[in-house]
């Protein structure tokens, strides 16, 4: 029982950030020093307050993919657990 507790967790995570990548926007710093919400960004007037760079919103299709595959994956290990 546990293990598929586990499992259900993990897939809930894995619907958690999927629902944030498809439904917010994120900024990113070009050198990768953060990623941020919609809200900070606005506050630190789009620049990162690590380096001073531009922020420039992030485009999540290829990780919604792989957490799309993840989770996809996840959910066949649970079933096969409460087979």
């Amino acid at each position: 029982q546990h293990l598929v507790d586990v499992k259900k967790k993990e897939i809930n995570n894995f619907e958690n950030l999927l629902h944030n990548r498809r439904t917010k926007v994120f900024y990113v710093c070009p050198n990768k020093d953060i990623e941020t919400n919609e809200e900070n960004a606005l506050i630190w007037n789009f620049k990162c307050p690590e380096c001073g760079q531009l922020l420039h919103p992030e485009n999540f299709t290829e990780e919604i993919k792989e957490l799309q595959e993840g989770k996809t994956a996840k959910v066949a290990t649970l079933a096969e657990l409460l087979k």
